[in-house]
């Protein structure tokens, strides 16, 4: 185990073959084509505790340009709305809008802009089976149109216990005019964010009966370079948001508000998130820690031909550069971090991102010389698991691949992925998987006592990986947990939350000797229901927790466990009159297993 420094030691001990609490529930966001694989796996919904973000409204800007609170699906509210799947789906209504006869030129596609009607309903509708095929002089009914909530009735049907949270989209970034959508956002008064966002936010949820909503706000950070804006518009971004925050959870009533915050452990992170004041305000903090990506390109250079410039060259693992989207230390090091800048584990949740990278590898002759490059597409769970190919779980990063030779990709897959000028050599998929999946929950969620995951996305998927995820979620801990929270250097612990004295009235506190971290063992022992006799004259100690043994005298570094001799790197002391022993020997030996995370100086223990 790495040495400690004076910081927080955290011990958590489970009693009575129990294990460790796991977290309350999984969270799903539902968008975009969730339907097809809801209709699939829908019933796997029903045995677990889980909930369901419906991805369905967004902010955008508006023909006024002020940036407005939308809902409406598949058609923008102005010429600077690109993010229209992020809406609630229609159905056709009652009425008949108006009649509509086909002249020269038309097509459906036309004719549903126009009157912004999705094409293929509007296709149904009036029973043209071919949308290709309209005629000068066919009447069109154009139906009116009301919301879709069917998906959110029948995922309530199927699990009545289950929440359902709007999920609200919006993302910094310039628009074509140099004007940017965080900054003109976050400028906004009190009056303009009450009118154009928080009230009709608010209706919806309302009217819509939603449990709360999830601000899937990104990309923000606390200064923005844009000349367009002055200095007081562009800095101090972080406590505009927290302002807008605290209006909106004012205006919820008992709605949750759930808070979606970037990773913090990244070079140019977004730093527009104040953690520890997000905290306090929301219900819920879900850490987006995925699309970590990175990869090489060929630079510009004499030995580079042009057409290679700028194209993937290399997306082997390294510790600096990585392909995968949620490699497991990247993502230990974003929950631990955020824990450390104010989150409160037991309300955060872990976002997961389970659409995996397809890496197609193609190879290019340019001048007698083969060259290969990479390109990086998105795929879907069903699609990865159709190839027979290996799956392998990668060392560190706990990512599953699989790699795909060209001799064994169909003539239809080839055709798709054909590139004049190159051969496809191969396709190899980064990807979450059952067991990349758990793995990550036992050594992350579980240990730190998160609330829970968020899963991206609904539509990705497959049975198997959805099944797993559910299936790693057991009933909460039984009573009976203990918990003790031990700090280097102070005389006081928690032991369930209760603050007590290690060693009443002695000052008896754990140190740090030889860079390795010693305890005193008498007050753990006995906390955990062992027993501990103290041998003066042999200046040995005698403990006994459950069917372990342990024999171990001062300054010898021979320990005897169950009748059998050990040697621990460090030996027992007595400091202040009190038998302190080395954590790591003690804790492995007695059947717990030991956790060290170095960036939160955490230690947990789970039997």
């Amino acid at each position: 185990m790495k040495s400690l420094q004076s910081f927080f030691l955290v011990l958590v001990i489970l009693l009575c073959n129990t294990f460790l609490s796991s977290a309350s529930s999984i969270n799903v966001f539902y968008c975009i084509d969730s339907s097809a694989e809801f209709n699939n796996i829908k019933e796997v919904f029903s045995k677990s505790e889980n909930n369901m973000y419906f991805q369905w409204a967004r902010l955008a800007r508006n023909k006024e340009d002020k940036i407005q609170f939308t809902t409406k699906f598949s058609f923008g509210i102005s010429k600077f709305d690109n993010r229209v799947e992020y809406g609630i789906p229609y159905k056709i209504g009652n009425e008949i809008r108006e009649e509509y006869s086909i002249v020269s030129g038309d097509t459906l596609s036309s004719i549903a802009l126009k009157y912004e009607v999705p094409y293929k309903l509007l296709g149904e509708f009036n029973n043209i089976s071919d949308f290709s095929s309209v005629r000068v002089g066919q009447k069109i009914k154009i139906p009116s149109l009301i919301p879709d909530l069917s998906r959110k009735d029948d995922y309530k049907a199927i699990n009545q216990n289950g929440k359902v949270y709007l999920s609200v989209f919006f993302d910094a970034s310039d628009y074509s005019d140099k004007k940017n959508s965080a900054l003109e956002f976050l400028n906004m008064d009190d009056s303009s964010w009450k009118q154009n966002i928080l009230d009709p936010m608010c209706e919806a949820l309302n009217t819509w009966d939603f449990d709360g909503v999830v601000l899937d706000f990104e990309g923000f950070r606390d200064k923005i370079e844009n000349i367009s804006y002055s200095t007081d518009n562009k800095t101090g971004l972080k406590e505009k948001y927290i302002k807008f925050l605290t209006l909106l959870k004012n205006s919820l009533g008992n709605k949750k508000l759930m808070v979606v915050i970037h990773p913090t452990n990244v070079s140019g992170y977004f730093d527009g998130y104040d953690i520890a004041k997000i905290n306090k305000i929301s219900d819920i903090i879900i850490l987006m820690a995925y699309d970590y990506q990175s990869f090489e390109r060929y630079g510009a250079s004499d030995s580079t031909p042009a057409d290679l410039v700028g194209k993937i060259k290399n997306i082997e693992a390294s510790v600096l550069s990585q392909p995968y989207t949620q490699p497991y230390d990247k993502v230990e090091g974003a929950v631990n971090e955020a824990i450390a800048k104010g989150a409160d584990a037991s309300k955060m949740l872990l976002g997961v991102n389970i659409v995996p990278i397809k890496w197609v590898r193609y190879s290019k002759n340019i001048n007698g010389k083969t060259y290969y490059y990479y390109t990086y597409n998105r795929a879907s769970l069903e699609e990865v698991e159709k190839f027979s190919s290996a799956e392998e779980i990668t060392n560190g990063h706990l990512v599953a691949k699989k790699h795909i030779p060209s001799g064994k990709l169909s003539a239809e897959e080839k055709a798709k992925l054909k590139l004049d000028g190159s051969e496809i050599d191969s396709v190899e998929y980064h990807y979450e998987s059952p067991e990349s999946v758990t793995l990550k929950y036992e050594r992350i969620v579980k240990i730190h006592n998160l609330q829970g995951l968020t899963v991206w996305r609904l539509g990705t998927g497959s049975l198997r990986i959805w099944e797993s995820l559910f299936s790693i979620y057991g009933s909460p801990a039984p009573a009976g947990t203990t918990k003790i929270v031990l700090k280097i250097g102070s005389s006081m612990m928690k032991v369930n939350d209760t603050d007590s004295e290690i060693d009443p009235g002695r000052g008896t506190a754990p140190i740090i000797s030889n860079s390795r971290t010693l305890v005193p063992i008498r007050t753990i022992i006995e906390v955990l229901g062992g027993k501990v006799d103290w041998d003066a004259e042999n200046a040995a100690t005698k403990l006994a927790y459950k069917n372990t043994n342990i024999s171990l005298t001062v300054s010898s570094k021979t320990i005897v466990v169950n009748g059998v001799s050990k040697q621990s790197d460090t030996a027992p002391q007595i400091v202040n009159g009190r038998t302190y022993m080395p954590l790591r020997f003690l804790l492995e030996n007695l059947g717990l297993k030991v956790d060290w995370n170095a960036q939160a100086q955490t230690i947990t223990i789970v039997p």
